[in-house]
């Protein structure tokens, strides 16, 4: 048996929704102090933004210069090459072999063995072969960082001159032309 008076339940009851009233009247004033706080946070952010963008592209105007000035460099690897290539000098017979082994993929003598020799024995297959060394460097570096296409273009176009006057050598160091 309840002795409970319907003023006590009542009461009891309008002291329960004043507490409540209560609670969310503080929740209330936490998120409206959380929302002034993220207002600030965000005008703060805001006006750091211009100087972290000019310096993020400063940063990727540094790196393509510095990106351009490696394919300037294995440019002048290529141009190297293609002078050493004009040379009419009669190839000995192991460049020869050298060369025709590289052709067929290495099979006359081993890759290790192959790839020095040829490259110092001669200088214009050495200097095609560094620009190629320097191509994959700098294509790895490009897309790694995600920079711009025509970096990739370039970088790619460098590497393709390359191996076409890399081949062009070997031919004729093979006895093909």
């Amino acid at each position: 048996m309840s002795t409970d008076t319907g003023f006590e339940v009542a009461r009891r009851r309008f002291g329960q929704e004043m507490a409540a009233r209560d609670e969310a009247r503080r929740k209330q004033a936490e998120a409206e102090a959380a929302a002034r706080a993220a207002q600030a946070e965000v005008k703060d952010i805001e006006r750091r933004l211009p100087e972290a963008k000019r310096a993020a592209e400063t940063a990727v105007a540094d790196l393509e210069g510095a990106i351009k000035a490696q394919i300037r460099a294995a440019e002048g690897h290529l141009h190297r090459g293609e002078q050493l290539s004009q040379s009419a000098e009669r190839p000995t017979l192991e460049v020869r072999k050298l060369a025709r082994s590289w052709l067929l993929g290495g099979t006359v003598v081993g890759d290790d063995a192959l790839i020095g020799n040829l490259t110092q024995r001669d200088p214009a297959i050495g200097a095609f072969h560094e620009v190629l060394r320097l191509v994959d460097q700098i294509a790895w570096r490009v897309v790694e960082q995600g920079l711009s296409d025509k970096l990739v273009d370039a970088v790619d176009d460098l590497g393709c001159k390359a191996w076409t006057a890399q081949q062009a050598r070997l031919r004729w160091l093979a006895g093909e032309s």
